[in-house]
């Protein structure tokens, strides 16, 4: 795991490969995607469909190993940029706690 911290970054970015699950808002989080990094408020996932700057989502990140709970929030999309392998989604965070 790497940690990145920015200049215009309020809280470190850690790189992170594992499962994230999202829908749209009020929906079950039942599709699969790869989370790429994530922060106190915010992260990143790797999915097959593209967002809306705006959309809302409901997220579950669900770490390898039963050592870390699964974090379950909303996420606002900041972000989308194409890649090869689908598209990156860059949100905001608010964990349900």
């Amino acid at each position: 795991m790497n940690i990145i911290h920015g200049d215009r970054r309020d809280f470190m970015r850690m790189n992170i490969d594992c499962s994230i699950r999202y829908a749209a808002e009020g929906g079950t989080p039942d599709k699969c995607a790869r989370l790429r990094n994530l922060s106190a408020n915010g992260l990143q996932f790797v999915c097959a469909e593209d967002f809306a700057t705006g959309q809302q989502l409901e997220v579950l990140v669900v770490p390898p190993g039963e050592m870390t709970p699964p974090l379950r929030g909303q996420a606002t999309v900041l972000r989308s940029e194409a890649l090869a392998e689908g598209y990156a989604i860059a949100c905001d965070l608010r964990v349900n706690g």
